[in-house]
This record gives C-alpha cells, structure tokens and sequence, in this order.
C-alpha cells in the first residue's frame, strides 16, 4: 500500500502495558514481485526482510492518528 492509516481509539487507561500496543514502522519493502497474498500468509519471510531494517517505534497513545 501507498497510504497506511492507523488510529488508536481506546483510551490510555485500558492499555495494561503502555510500552506495548504501539506501531513498529520498518524502513524496508517486500519484493516487488510479492502479492500481498505472499506477504501475508508468509510471516517467516517477511520476517527475514526486516531483520536487519531499521525501524521507527511509535508509541500507543489515545486519540493518536499515524
């Protein structure tokens, strides 16, 4: 996808463990040949293309769009 929206609707108190339930963005892409099919019904393999990608971590916050 192009565009990924994600938006964190319940609020801070019923998240248990505030340092979980974030959003891990990687700075890598799957090969262009894939389809989303392959991307999503083989977690191993996606798994080995953002092993070594770098990463940005957005924390769980209430109300929170990214």
């Amino acid at each position: 996808a192009n565009v990924s929206v994600n938006i964190w609707l319940t609020p801070d108190e019923f998240n248990g463990d505030m340092t979980t339930g974030g959003l891990n963005i990687f700075n890598s892409r799957p090969p262009s040949d894939w389809s989303p099919q392959r991307q999503n019904q083989r977690p191993d393999l996606a798994a080995e293309i953002i092993a070594s990608a770098s990463n940005i971590s957005i924390p769980y916050k209430f109300n929170r769009m990214v």
